[in-house]
């Protein structure tokens, strides 16, 4: 066995059937690497002419720190201790040859399947852990995603059984989506400042960093031709002009009916008049406040989202919203509508990526887990973070500096 580069070609070849590959290990992924700046190497293990194993690695070449990480891979088999070992020992060389410390590895694949809520499934996978741990990994640094939302789509025949299969509270979201007159179209690369305006409102309101928008420029090109891995880039509009048409129309209609209605349905109706009213009181507040309506034509941007499909899911990388639209459900038009299409094009899996794996109500992080559950699906919990250690004296010396907060990175 020998331990090699690899060329894209090859590597293209052997991740093409492999059943954990995705497009974080895929050569688009290693292009967008070295488009921002980043090291990456196609590094695997070959006997004669056939490759065992094999993944991207980034290399972050720090003062302080430096290390390498296999982003969700490699792509390894997890019982065949003898290749394993074999990876692992000549990782661990290369690593410091490399002039790093360390090296991390958060393979894809399952530890344990469990529903939405948390009850197994299936009994955990053991073995993957142990025979890593024997090989010399050592195991324990955070990994994201490690929990993984997934929704199956073989089973579905159409749209309407799709629909049927969502909570109920999901199911009014899509269709008041559909009422409000938004569309979702595919966003242009002179548009990505679209995406980025509302990833950042999306990020200070949730608190997480953004991505630069260098990021999102080199994902847009660097996907956008791949026959392996397509990124589309989306966007929910809100047409004003529509919008406010419609609840004009909902107010005579009522108004009518009022009119006409015995005195028991009077109540009710004047209600319901009275609902349509603030709701279109609100939208007008908005509208005169809203710059973009008036320069594009009356259309404001809601909502965005970017999907990573292959011929075996579409990944939902990630979206934001802007926090004024919430009440109109973009981000719910936007994934009715990539659902409706991966069903149609008969793609099995739908991915909603990554939860905290915490089921407290009480967790922070909990309301992007209810948002998740409201598609029904189930969680995929991957084996987590393993790394080996090329310089333990310069590797223990930083941890305990670091947790001391003595030297910080």
């Amino acid at each position: 066995m020998k331990f090699v580069k690899l060329t894209e070609t090859e590597f293209r070849t052997f991740s093409s059937d492999h059943p954990q590959a995705q497009f974080a290990q895929s050569v688009e992924f290693s292009k967008l690497q070295r488009a921002l700046g980043r090291e990456a190497e196609i590094l695997g293990v070959k006997k004669g002419d056939k490759i065992l194993t094999a993944g991207i690695v980034i290399w972050h070449l720090k003062i302080r720190m430096s290390f390498g990480q296999f982003y969700l891979g490699p792509l390894i088999g997890s019982k065949d201790q003898f290749i394993i070992n074999f990876f692992a020992a000549e990782l661990k060389e290369y690593t410091k040859n490399k002039g790093a410390i360390y090296c991390t590895m958060s393979p894809y694949l399952s530890y344990q399947t469990v529903s939405q809520t948390g009850e197994p499934l299936r009994t955990p996978v053991k073995a993957s852990f142990n025979n890593f741990r024997r090989a010399g990994f050592k195991q324990g640094y955070d990994v994201v995603p490690k929990f993984i939302f997934k929704k199956d789509l073989k089973d579905f025949k159409s749209d309407k059984e799709l629909l049927h299969s969502f909570t109920q509270n999901t199911r009014t979201a899509i269709r008041n989506a559909g009422r409000d007159h938004i569309t979702v179209r595919t966003l242009k690369y002179s548009e990505l400042d679209i995406l980025k305006a509302l990833m950042e409102a999306t990020a200070q309101k949730q608190g997480f960093k953004d991505k630069t928008f260098e990021y999102y420029q080199e994902l847009y090109k660097q996907f956008a031709e791949s026959k392996e891995y397509t990124a589309k880039f989306l966007i929910a509009e809100l047409d004003m002009a529509k919008l406010k048409t419609a609840y004009q129309n909902q107010k005579e209609t009522l108004q009518s009916q009022i009119c006409s209605a015995e005195s028991g349905q009077k109540k009710e109706l004047t209600n319901q008049l009275e609902a349509i009213k603030r709701r279109g009181e609100t939208v007008e507040k908005l509208v005169r406040s809203e710059r973009y309506a008036r320069a594009k034509g009356g259309k404001i941007p809601i909502s965005a989202g970017v999907y990573i499909w292959s011929s075996r899911e579409v990944v939902y990388l990630f979206g934001g919203s802007d926090q004024k639209y919430l009440q109109f459900n973009g981000v719910y038009a936007i994934i009715w509508q990539q659902l409706r299409e991966a069903l149609s094009k008969k793609i099995p899996t739908f991915n909603f990526y990554g939860v905290s794996g915490i089921f407290d109500k009480n967790d922070s992080r909990h309301g992007v887990l209810k948002f998740k559950q409201g598609f029904n699906g189930y969680i995929e919990q991957l084996v987590g973070g393993f790394y080996v250690v090329a310089r333990p004296l310069k590797f223990w010396s930083y941890r305990i500096l670091s947790k001391l907060k003595i030297i910080r990175d």
